[in-house]
């Protein structure tokens, strides 16, 4: 047929009969029947969905060490890294470099109380490094979380 040609489409903005709001799934909503059924993503497993494997492994394997310890921790983002907070502050941070993985724990003193335990060149005043080959043993995140925990509550003292 020479000359037919279809209807417009519809802009995302407009309902198909003319008008309207969008439908849910036009606004980024999941449909109906699906709502709550989803797991949702944090920061944190966002960012380790980005990692190859040995990373994402390693990272996984120290968040859920650090879960076990604050189960209540949530994942959002610090310093322009994803990380676990506790209580709404930074608990444990995250970021992989080419040659290396870190962890942050928002305390030079939740460091020295691990420093001791690492390899010396692999440890800063706000971090630690380490490998998906030797990755931090259990017992030093589980130091590192208690440590950044008790420091979180302890209680500050009013500014005079």
């Amino acid at each position: 047929m020479a000359g037919f040609a279809p209807p417009p489409l519809a802009s995302a903005g407009a309902h198909a009969a003319g008008g309207g709001p969008p439908s849910r799934s036009a606004r980024g909503s999941p449909p109906p029947g699906l709502v709550g059924t989803l797991p949702k993503m944090g920061a944190v497993d966002e960012y380790f969905a980005t990692l190859d494997e040995a990373a994402r492994s390693a990272y996984e394997r120290i968040r859920d060490v650090a879960l076990a310890e604050v189960p209540g921790a949530e994942q959002g983002f610090s310093y322009g890294m994803a990380a676990l907070k506790y209580e709404g502050k930074p608990l444990l941070g995250f970021r992989a470099a080419k040659e290396h993985l870190s962890v942050f724990p928002f305390s030079p003193a939740a460091v020295e109380a691990v420093k001791g335990r690492l390899e010396s060149d692999w440890v800063s005043k706000g971090t630690i490094r380490f490998s998906s080959d030797h990755p931090l043993p259990d017992s030093v995140v589980v130091d590192l979380v208690r440590s950044r925990v008790a420091e979180i509550d302890r209680p500050r003292r009013p500014d005079h």
